[in-house]
Formats: structure tokens, C-alpha cells, sequence
């Protein structure tokens, strides 16, 4: 099974390793990829996540633009997925 887990995050720099280390643990047998969605952090979530990236190529980060785009913002998670997707 390939699985994409899709988070919003905003301000949980201290929260991003916790959180990868308790998916990593659950989804060890599973091919996977975990996408961040920052909303406009104002502390280090985007710093701390970029370090994980550089060890962890099942993870990635997307910026939010603006505010009032989730359409927009959507389709720019949509296009750095790595696997197929199907919406249920």
C-alpha cells in the first residue's frame, strides 16, 4: 500500500519530530510519503522540517501563499505527491 498523509501545520516546531517519529513507527511496513502544509508559522516549523527533509525523502514541505487560496494551495500539493492518488 502507498500512502500520502497530508498535515497543516502552523507554529509546532517543537511538535515536527514527535510527529514523524510516531508515523515512521506505525507506518514502517508501508510505503509512504508525509507532505507538511505550513500556514504562515511565525516560529522555526519551516526551518525544523526542511532539516528533516534532508534525511527523510518521504518528507515534504509546502508553503501556503495566501490565506484565501485553498484551491490554489490544494492543487500545489497535488502536484509534489509522489504517488497516485485517488480521492474516496
Amino acid at each position: 500500500m502507498k500512502l500520502s498523509i497530508i498535515i497543516p501545520v502552523k507554529n509546532e516546531e517543537f511538535l515536527i519530530k514527535k510527529i514523524v517519529g510516531q508515523l515512521q513507527n506505525k507506518l514502517k511496513n508501508l510505503s509512504y510519503e508525509i507532505i507538511f502544509i505550513d500556514d504562515f508559522s511565525t516560529d522555526n516549523t519551516v526551518k525544523v522540517t526542511k532539516e528533516l527533509i534532508k534525511d527523510k525523502p518521504q518528507i515534504n514541505i509546502c508553503n501556503n501563499e495566501r490565506r484565501d487560496k485553498v484551491i490554489t494551495n490544494a492543487d500545489k500539493v497535488a502536484k509534489i505527491l509522489t504517488f497516485p492518488t485517488k480521492v474516496a
